[in-house]
């Protein structure tokens, strides 16, 4: 479901600035993970140009702790980056940055 556009605006704030950093300060990699891949999803709905690269940054964040986890969700975050960009997400020890 699309959100209307200020409840759009609100949410990328709050995730950016509010539930990102706490996750980052306690170490809780599971909530970063899940954190930036709405914050992905969130940009996606907004559907800017500008966009992409964090989209891309933050799924292959994402994907790389769920695979160091050995969570299942790592195929699901691989499938939302190949629907979106075309192209098998790269491995952030594969990626530039």
């Amino acid at each position: 479901t699309l959100l209307p556009h200020a409840t759009l605006y609100r949410a990328l704030r709050i995730r950016r600035e509010e539930e990102l950093p706490v996750y980052e300060r306690l170490g809780d990699v599971r909530e970063l993970l899940v954190g930036r891949t709405n914050l992905a999803i969130l940009l996606m709905q907004r559907g800017t140009k500008r966009d992409r690269t964090e989209v891309a940054h933050l799924l292959s964040q994402a994907y790389q702790a769920a695979r160091d986890m050995q969570l299942p969700e790592a195929d699901q975050i691989a499938a939302l980056h190949q629907a979106r960009f075309g192209r098998p997400i790269a491995r952030t020890d594969d990626a530039a940055g």
